[in-house]
């Protein structure tokens, strides 16, 4: 272990044990290069912008200070880092496909060429926000077979009581946002 490596690992010890303000501070400083490493990476390949990446190093770097026995804090925070980023990009690519300019905005530089939703990638993209496995099952299945099978037989199909089926589709509500969605009526027309 280099000498940084050793030093972070001390330090996220030392939080383990007090937990309180001060050790995460000397972690969070001790790790500061991690954080501008990804930063330059999230801006560098177009993933997110500055307030992505602080954000998602904030997170990672909570979560994992919270988690006991990690041996390598730096080597682990790198890894988590890579898939933060890959997240971070699905979810501004998913933003940007739903980004639309009407036609009165063509004037000031939009474009007309709508992209018309999709609502297998409306269900898809609500199931992964919620990251709910039961509705997840559901939703796979019922796109696909054909459209008149009710939710019950779906539910019967995967093995699940049909009431179990119906909460966990009902808890996707939660994750619906009309600014990244867009109106439901677009999807339902």
């Amino acid at each position: 272990m280099k000498v940084s490596d050793v030093h972070a690992q001390e330090c996220y010890l030392r939080y383990r044990q007090a937990l309180d303000n001060e050790s995460f501070t000397e972690l969070y400083i001790a790790l500061a290069d991690v954080k501008s490493w990804h930063k330059s990476k999230v801006l560098s390949s177009g993933a997110g912008d500055v307030y992505d990446a602080e954000a998602s190093f904030d997170d990672v770097l909570f979560g994992l200070a919270s988690r006991d026995n990690i041996t390598d804090i730096r080597r682990l925070l790198y890894v988590s880092m890579r898939f933060t980023r890959l997240k971070i990009y699905r979810k501004n690519a998913r933003w940007r496909e739903r980004t639309y300019y009407p036609e009165s905005d063509a004037e000031f530089g939009g474009t007309v060429d709508r992209i018309e939703p999709d609502t297998t990638e409306f269900i898809r993209a609500l199931i992964d926000r919620s990251g709910e496995k039961t509705a997840a099952l559901i939703a796979d299945m019922a796109l696909s077979s054909n459209a008149k099978e009710s939710i019950t037989s779906i539910s019967g199909r995967a093995g699940l009581h049909h009431n179990t089926a119906l909460r966990s589709l009902r808890r996707l509500r939660r994750y619906y946002n009309v600014e990244i969605d867009g109106d439901l009526a677009e999807y339902l027309a």
